[in-house]
């Protein structure tokens, strides 16, 4: 009687060579600053830390890492060097997983930290007194693109697009009459609107 073997055949993971990887990556990526600065704040550590999110042989796992790290350079180039810096701690504080964090939770992190950054940016103190309530990115260029018209009692707040105006009177129309109520006393209501090209 032969006894057959019952154990599954295991794939071995590895982890992409750092400087093929590096090098593949600048044949990849035409903007070298853009490059080296999310290589040195995220890449190389994650690269270190975390397992690809692919199984691939020893000899594709450096080109097909260099083709997803080329992704997450794209997408993460835009954020400033310090919320980068900040979110990516931020990531790995909180990843439980062996795999590379999805650029979508790096961005997210990210994020938060740029609308704690930037308040200076702002101009016109209800946008200021505002994003002191909020932490949401995405509200903070929508609100920067707005333009509030005072009439008398009447406050009209102006937006770009018909969904930030929605999602702002949804979600945050209270709040809102109340800031600008704080900085214009007279405002008793406020109405929203698109801004005519």
């Amino acid at each position: 009687m032969t006894l057959k073997s019952t154990a599954k055949s295991h794939r071995v993971r590895y982890k992409p060579d750092l400087m093929t990887t590096k090098r593949l990556l600048e044949s990849l990526c035409l903007d070298k600053e853009k490059l080296q600065k999310i290589w040195d704040t995220v890449l190389l550590e994650m690269l270190i830390m975390y397992y690809p999110p692919i199984m691939a042989d020893e000899k594709e796992l450096n080109q097909q890492s260099a083709i997803i790290a080329n992704a997450y350079i794209e997408a993460l180039s835009h954020i400033p060097h310090d919320a980068l810096r900040q979110g990516w701690r931020d990531v790995v504080k909180e990843n439980t997983t062996y795999r590379w964090p999805t650029v979508g939770k790096i961005v997210e992190a990210c994020q938060v930290h740029q609308t704690r950054i930037q308040p200076e940016s702002i101009s016109e103190p209800w946008k200021r007194d505002l994003l002191e309530h909020l932490e949401i990115a995405k509200f903070r260029s929508w609100l920067q693109k707005a333009h509030l018209k005072i009439t008398g009692e009447n406050a009209v707040l102006q937006f770009d697009k018909d969904l930030n105006r929605r999602w702002c009177q949804t979600n945050y129309g209270d709040l809102l009459l109340l800031i600008i109520r704080k900085h214009y006393p007279m405002v008793r209501e406020l109405d929203f609107d698109i801004k005519k090209a």
